[in-house]
């Protein structure tokens, strides 16, 4: 019932599995019928990593592979050699009139489990999909769920690797030259899931950049934007702006400093965008340094509250605001106030997301606290999905 990639949560069972896989079985005195590691009578296919039947796959990547489960225990290894790079999907299937509840295991060249699934869409067939580099081997272990036993079909598919349209590192960012007023538009693609693209800018004015992704007509994307500093540290980011799925954020930038912009997706989302890059220049003049005050007395002060609110509707708005305001009133006294993705908090900072995280009722919420202060340990971001 489950399909997962690593298995680091319990190294003991991988160890013994592996240690099975690799025996070969036909090494030293031939063993009896049965024994671990061998073929028992009337298998047709090895059991081990050593005794795997090749399976050769087209130039596409694409093949299948008949077999039989005989009895209870029994596993079928198959090797294959990846063609075409990209994603390849397995899929171990019962044939009609098999009783088999198949179950199905993927390895890497050295016996380390990449993926495994039972019970795939609902059926008792199974269905992994893994990255594949071509010219990388692989094995396949074609198996049953309990004792279950009977003959199956394995198919293999390949989506080969999607051409990227930019670099997804910072290292390799590609250049968007700034107009002299700090304003540029920057198309791109989300080609796949987890892709993303990344552009470095120089500010050419101080003052406030607001760069937004938006997704272009027609595009399924939920637009994801985040903003670094020179030394890859994060200074902003944001999902669904303004009610919307596109994202916007805006930062303090210096003339002459270099900035990144990484495009991305929410979700497994994945699609066109446009990104739009303005700069409102600083008109302010510097002024003399004023002689510094004494403190405030920390319990004179008023406790601040700042919410950002996103899928709420107006009498959901205003149940907050009330909460708000009972929590400002309750609490006595002020914290020093600190400067977080270029925005100053005093004294916390609450982002609230109404989304779909759960299924019938919509009653599943969660939250968390993002950053503390490192005196007190006092809280002064807070992230909250209802």
């Amino acid at each position: 019932m489950f399909d997962y990639r690593h298995r680091s949560y319990c190294p003991r069972v991988e160890q013994l599995e592996r240690r099975e896989l690799l025996s070969v079985g036909a090494m030293g005195p031939p063993q009896s019928p049965g024994q671990r590691g061998r073929p028992i009578a009337g298998d047709d296919y090895g059991n081990t990593l050593a005794q795997a039947a090749l399976v050769s796959l087209s130039t596409a990547g694409a093949g299948s592979q008949s077999g039989t489960i005989e009895r209870a225990g029994d596993v079928d290894m198959f090797k294959i050699v990846a063609p075409v790079s990209g994603q390849m999907t397995i899929t171990q299937s019962a044939i009609v009139g098999s009783r088999l509840d198949a179950c199905v295991y993927v390895y890497d060249a050295n016996g380390h489990l990449l993926a495994q699934n039972d019970d795939y869409g609902g059926s008792q067939n199974s269905q992994v999909t893994i990255d594949v580099t071509a010219g990388t081997t692989y094995f396949v272990k074609a198996a049953a769920h309990g004792r279950t036993a009977g003959a199956y079909a394995v198919q293999f598919t390949t989506s080969a690797a999607v051409a990227d349209d930019f670099p997804d590192t910072i290292a390799a960012a590609a250049t968007v030259e700034l107009s002299t007023n700090g304003g540029a538009t920057q198309s791109g693609t989300i080609e796949q899931a987890g892709d993303v693209d990344m552009f470095k800018i120089v500010a050419p004015v101080s003052g406030q950049m607001t760069v937004t992704q938006s997704a272009t007509v027609g595009s399924r994307l939920d637009a994801h934007v985040y903003i670094y500093d020179a030394n890859g540290q994060l200074l902003a980011q944001n999902d669904d702006y303004g009610g919307t799925r596109n994202s916007q954020v805006t930062i303090d930038v210096t003339a002459g400093t270099t900035y990144y912009v990484e495009a991305a997706a929410y979700g497994r989302t994945a699609g066109d965008y446009t990104l739009a890059i303005s700069t409102a220049a600083s008109t302010t003049t510097p002024t003399e340094p004023t002689e510094p005050t004494e403190p405030t007395d920390p319990t004179t002060g008023g406790f601040q509250i700042d919410v950002t609110m996103s899928g709420f509707t107006s009498a959901q708005r205003e149940i907050v605001q009330q909460a708000v305001d009972r929590w400002e009133a309750i609490i006595v006294g002020d914290l020093p106030d600190v400067t977080y993705q270029g925005q100053t908090i005093d004294d916390l900072s609450i982002t609230i997301s109404s989304i779909r995280i759960d299924g019938s009722g919509n009653v599943l919420g969660q939250s968390c606290v993002t950053e503390v202060r490192a005196d007190s340990c006092l809280p002064w971001v807070q992230d909250r999905v209802r």
